[in-house]
């Protein structure tokens, strides 16, 4: 056997002894790492929480606001001066954006949540919490809703459900016929054995018919 350089084995020692070092530290910063992660889910979690109680929290000040200064305008419309019925104009926009800035905070806490327990939903309860959440503004339009007695159940997420038609229902309002009450008809038709449509109806302005131009 021969002799081992001395210089020679002293450089692995230190060699073997950097690369011990290297991996202590990489281990270290892994765990370092997945403590981070964890804090970081954590704390988007907090975050996705608070943005959707606070967009539920922030709809019903913001509605009352809404139908009072319409009502108000009503009353006075006669006696309202020019410049009075721009102020309540700009609340009117006001209130629409920030209708729009809280539905926008209630899509960014839904974002990411795909572990969201699906579920057997009653498409009726839906369409009541639905309601429940434009009863002021259904109210002060004078709207008549026509509902299919026997609504299906359906498996998804109740949450999401709800938001889908409110949203439908504000769609209706918004884009209802000047000076005709909006009259909203919801029902459901089964297309296959494992398939509902859900039907919105609306006598609101509609879309212009359009043609799709193709080659």
């Amino acid at each position: 056997m021969e002799p081992v350089d001395p210089d020679v084995l002293v450089a692995t020692v230190k060699a073997l002894l950097r690369l011990h070092r290297a991996e202590r530290s990489l281990v270290h910063s892994n765990r370092q790492l997945e403590i981070v992660n964890k804090e970081l889910q954590r704390s988007n979690q907090d975050l996705q929480q608070f943005a959707f109680a606070a967009s539920h929290d922030l709809q019903e000040p913001l509605r009352t606001i809404s139908v009072f200064a319409q009502l108000i305008e009503q009353e006075m419309k006669d006696k309202l001066t020019e410049q009075q019925k721009i102020y309540f104009e700009r609340v009117s926009d006001g209130t629409s954006r920030m209708q729009i800035l809280i539905h926008d905070l209630l899509a960014y806490s839904q974002v990411g949540r795909e572990d969201r327990p699906q579920a057997v939903v009653e498409v009726e309860k839906a369409v009541s919490a639905a309601i429940t959440n434009l009863r002021e503004q259904l109210d002060a339009a004078s709207t008549k809703l026509e509902i299919d007695e026997a609504l299906p159940t359906v498996w998804g997420d109740f949450t999401n459900l709800v938001s889908v038609f409110h949203n439908l229902l504000s769609n209706s309002l918004k884009y209802r016929k000047p000076d005709t009450a909006p009259v909203i008809e919801i029902g459901a038709d089964r297309t296959s054995p494992l398939e509902w449509t859900i039907r919105v109806k609306d006598n609101g302005i509609g879309i212009a018919p359009f043609r799709l131009l193709g080659r």
